[in-house]
């Protein structure tokens, strides 16, 4: 063959598929990528950094060495939100702010809101109730105003609550003998000043509707729709609706081998609800499931469920749906329909988003969550929101993706890659990586094999000294330094020649989410290859 080289770029610009790590790297779309961590594709055509993750104030959390569990927010009658949360022992309001307040001296399993109290379960007792502006509670014969929280001594324990046609809904414990019994309240709304004709009456003798209770399954969510309750169990759907009496009601079963892990893997966006169950993420809408990452992401635990507070949890940021699966974070971006994955050492599992005041832009889209740490563990609430800060809210965080494994649709050809080129923007250091793919099965290097390659690229790839230096694949690294004082779109040009048959490509980028150093953002990568040999379609 002549030495001449047919010399070719291959723009990789097209990442809108996002993560792709259930198929080999080898054969999944052009536009997919096999590793992309604390990145997102955008609809602007480009990977972006995610936000940061960052301790939210100074201030300790009222108790030390337990872990908090966030159950979301609450506002007053004049409009300020409160953070819902709870200990081992205590449940507390924050003002988002610096300032904590107990106001149960037990762990509330679930609350909701009801004009302006919050109406709180536990799972080993009565549930309570309570209001802010004076505390205001009922007595048994009239508003009275105090700090005490009064008890709703006829509600059993129960793990959840949900608000549905001004009535309150619980459901039981797991693992006791109501973990799959539904239980209502009377209608809300005080009639003649009587305590036993509104929400805080609950006739348990008659006022629940049992589930399968036979099959070992419990329920592990309620969520209220339109004209009907849904019910999750932990494999199980069902749809409860009723006209009038909730005894009159009819319980259907909805979907057999799906449900929900627990309530942190509910949540809601748009008109559909969301739901992990088992190593999938559906969208349930209109009685029917639709599963986000079959055929396409693979969830991959690195902790032992058991180890963790919170093993499984799914929360909403935007039009972000965030996965926490046993240790992993996978993130969905709802409206390219791109996965990608995040790395913290934040412990964080899973946030409340809360939508702020209009004229606050500082406040728009934020989400507050506790570390999934125990005992030993951080400390802090956490903070995240979609702006930038240019002061607060630094995490530093590694943005990086690996390509799929490309031939350049040549696969019977000896290439040789020249340089390449990085468009990217950062401050800071770049890191980009070439691996050429051998599919040779020796396990011996030749010197003319080696003769090919560069001393520098040989001494980073021998493990065991010149007598057994280890075989292909080994990778070709620059570091490129950046001294500009805010983000800048640039093309790096990165000098790297070697032989390959297949490739692919990895960029590492280095920021901590503020505007001083973000957004990091990869928009394409361009090698410069050309042929050198090719050999016969026959030969394997």
């Amino acid at each position: 063959m002549s030495d001449t080289v047919r010399q070719r770029s291959a723009v990789l610009n097209d990442f809108s598929g996002g993560l792709n790590n259930f198929w080999d790297e080898s054969v999944i779309a052009d536009n997919e990528l096999p590793f992309l961590q604390n990145l997102a594709f955008t609809p602007k055509g480009a990977l972006t950094s995610r936000p940061p993750i960052w301790p939210h104030g100074t201030d300790a959390l009222p108790e030390a060495n337990v872990h908090f569990d966030m159950l979301g927010f609450y506002v007053s009658e004049a409009g300020v939100r409160y953070g819902v949360y709870t200990s081992p022992t205590k449940t507390y309001t924050f003002d988002l702010d610096a300032t904590w307040l107990e106001i149960w001296d037990h762990k509330a399993s679930d609350f909701v809101q009801f004009q302006s109290f919050l109406i709180m379960s536990r799972s080993d007792g009565a549930g309570a109730y309570w209001g802010p502006n004076g505390a205001q509670t009922w007595n048994g014969s009239a508003w009275v105003t105090g700090l005490a929280t009064e008890t709703l001594a006829t509600l059993p324990p129960a793990a959840g609550l949900e608000l549905h046609q001004e009535r309150l809904f619980a459901f039981g414990p797991q693992g006791t003998a109501t973990q799959s019994v539904m239980y209502w309240s009377n209608i809300t709304g005080e009639v003649d000043g009587s305590p036993e004709q509104d929400w805080r009456y609950w006739n348990v003798a008659s006022a629940f509707s049992s589930v399968n209770s036979g099959d070992g399954q419990w329920i592990t969510g309620l969520v209220a729709g339109y004209n009907d309750l849904t019910v999750f169990r932990n494999h199980s759907t069902y749809r409860y609706t009723f006209s009038a009496l909730p005894e009159e009601g009819v319980m259907a079963k909805v979907q057999e081998g799906i449900g929900a892990e627990s309530q942190q893997c509910i949540v809601q966006y748009e008109n559909a609800l969301i739901v992990l169950s088992g190593e999938q993420v559906y969208s349930y809408y209109n009685g029917v499931f639709q599963s986000l990452n079959d055929q396409k992401v693979r969830f991959e635990s690195t902790a032992e469920p058991e180890s963790l507070a919170v093993p499984y949890a799914v929360s909403v940021l935007g039009a972000r749906l965030i996965v926490f699966y046993s240790g992993s974070i996978f993130v969905l971006q709802m409206k390219t329909g791109t996965w990608s994955t995040w790395v913290t050492t934040t412990g964080f599992v899973y946030c409340r988003a809360i939508v702020g005041v209009a004229d606050s832009i500082e406040k728009a889209i934020e989400g507050f969550a506790i570390s999934n740490h125990a005992a030993t563990g951080d400390q802090h609430l956490y903070r995240i929101s979609d702006h930038l800060h240019p002061t607060d809210g630094a995490e530093d965080m590694v943005c990086s993706i690996r390509t799929k494994i490309y031939d350049f649709k040549t696969p019977n050809e000896w290439k040789r890659l020249y340089w390449w080129a990085a468009e990217v923007m950062a401050v800071g250091n770049v890191v980009a990586k070439v691996f050429p793919v051998s599919l040779e099965t020796t396990t011996s290097s030749t010197w003319d094999w080696m003769g090919t390659f560069t001393w520098p690229e040989l001494e980073a790839a021998i493990e065991f000294g010149f007598d057994n230096p280890t075989p292909y694949p080994f990778n070709v690294t620059t570091t490129s330094a950046f001294v500009w004082n805010k983000p800048e779109r640039i093309n790096l040009k990165l000098d790297h020649a070697l032989r390959f048959r297949r490739v692919y490509f990895e960029i590492y980028i280095t920021t901590d989410g503020t505007a001083s150093t973000a957004p990091a953002q990869i928009f394409s990568l361009t090698p410069m290859i050309g042929t050198k040999a090719s050999i016969s379609e026959r030969v394997s």
